[in-house]
């Protein structure tokens, strides 16, 4: 079975949150127990693509994303779902995980529907946690990254231990 796991970074591998300075973004607060869901998933031969539609922080996101030996693209919010259906429609992947916590993504399972399986952290947003296949016992930024490979794993897989 192949599966990918497509994840929005702001609001799932954070909290949300951004620090500003006077002169602009500065700094995010990445939680440490997600690289361990990034091995688990790779371990499972799980394919993972991060996205962001932050531009004036996406060298920060980046950064931490080539930490953890990934791909990332910057996508907005209203490229999203068209970005998605690559990935659902094509014959390459028997399983297309979205992982959101906002608005937008909310709407892209609306639109979806069974076509993804749908994942949001614990402090998503409402929209996002009443369409939900799975919402997270974590925070996004407190290990929900971690949360979703787990439930991967024993969803599809029950083999990593």
């Amino acid at each position: 079975m192949k599966i990918i796991v497509i994840s929005d970074c702001d609001g799932c591998l954070t909290d949300g949150n951004f620090i500003y300075t006077e002169d602009g973004k500065v700094a995010k607060i990445y939680g440490a127990h997600d690289n361990d869901g990034v091995k688990i998933l790779k371990h499972l031969g799980v394919d993972i693509q991060f996205i962001s539609g932050d531009t004036r922080g996406f060298n920060i996101t980046k950064k931490r994303i080539e930490d953890m030996k990934c791909n990332l693209d910057k996508v907005t919010e209203s490229e999203r779902l068209d970005y998605i259906k690559q990935y659902v429609y094509s014959e390459e992947y028997d399983v297309v995980v979205f992982f959101g916590d906002g608005y937008h993504d909310a709407k892209i399972k609306e639109a979806l529907g069974e076509s993804i399986v749908f994942i949001t952290p614990n402090n998503g947003r409402s929209e996002c946690a009443i369409l939900a296949d799975y919402v997270t016992e974590s925070d996004g930024g407190h290990g929900a990254f971690l949360d979703l490979a787990l439930y991967i794993n024993d969803e599809y897989f029950v083999k990593y231990e």
